[in-house]
């Protein structure tokens, strides 16, 4: 089974559009008829900011219910696995954009994946603010839109691509004034936690030992552990197995695959190991979950 197979991933913008940015007003996108797929967790190749006003709906994020309070700001990575609920209840905005249109320089690439904002273990991915302060953060989406509907092209990715990257850094400000990081870890353990997270991302389905993950960042378990510690309050052994647990998820939604298919694609080696695995951290076997979910889809 490949990453493409587990669970479906949408390709929202046309190969012939001039930039890969859209600017969709909520709930106009969920009324339409032909985007069922929007009500069922899935995955998109491209980022989110929505910009929630007066409204209070359930949003699904990696099979977990985000209530959303009025007023703020949601930030969703590339690939990240979501769903709308069924009351279709949303006010406000929703911002999308690839890399293919930020990344203009390596600058760029290194900004987006390592944001806090796109990284929701961090839990910065929620902006929340007030009435008045809303009406300030969204005056940078109007400029989005703004340039967006303007005709001339000259320099038009640039200062759209330059637009987006100024509402980041002021959410980060903002995000930095009412939930300071400790900067005494802030450039060391941040940076330590994500270059793990990101070696996780690649090796998670064959390499679950911490020792190895430690030798690859040049550290020893120990320091690791401090890092993981410091930054999310959890050891990097139960970062491995939140990780395995999401993907057995993503893979229990898609109906055609067999708990040993799953077992063994997720580095298992019987699907009695996988099950008391899964047992353990849900409470629930995989066939369980499985069941709810489809349910809840019907």
């Amino acid at each position: 089974m490949t990453n493409e197979q587990e669970l479906k991933t949408y390709f929202h913008f046309e190969k012939n559009v001039d930039f890969e940015i859209e600017l969709v007003l909520l709930p106009d996108s969920l009324l339409k008829t032909d985007k069922p797929h929007l009500f069922k967790p899935h995955r998109t190749n491209f980022y989110h900011i929505f910009l929630f006003e007066d409204c209070q709906p359930t949003h699904w994020i990696d099979f977990e219910a985000l209530k959303i309070k009025p007023y703020s700001l949601l930030f969703l990575g590339k690939g990240q696995v979501h769903h709308f609920d069924d009351l279709k209840k949303y006010k406000g905005y929703e911002l999308i954009f690839t890399e293919e249109f930020y990344n203009i320089t390596d600058y760029d690439i290194e900004f987006l994946r390592n944001s806090t904002l796109f990284n929701s273990f961090l839990n910065r991915h929620i902006l929340q603010l007030d009435k008045q302060s809303f009406g300030e953060f969204f005056k940078h989406v109007e400029a989005i839109q703004n340039e967006i509907n303007q005709p001339n092209k000259f320099n038009k990715q640039q200062i759209l691509k330059n637009l987006v990257h100024n509402l980041l850094l002021f959410t980060e400000r903002k995000q930095d004034e009412d939930q300071p990081l400790n900067i005494k870890f802030l450039s060391q353990d941040i940076t330590l936690v994500l270059k793990f997270r990101s070696l996780l991302e690649q090796q998670f389905r064959e390499n679950k030992s911490v020792i190895n993950y430690a030798r690859q960042l040049f550290v020893t378990e120990k320091r690791l552990g401090v890092a993981t510690r410091n930054v999310l309050g959890k050891l990097p052994k139960d970062m491995i197995e939140e990780r395995v647990i999401l993907e057995s998820k993503r893979f229990l939604i898609r109906s055609q695959y067999t708990i040993k298919e799953i077992c063994f694609d997720l580095g298992f080696n019987e699907p009695t190991y996988f099950t008391k695995f899964f047992k353990k951290h849900e409470k629930k076997t995989p066939l369980a979950f499985r069941s709810e979910i489809l349910q809840k889809k019907d």
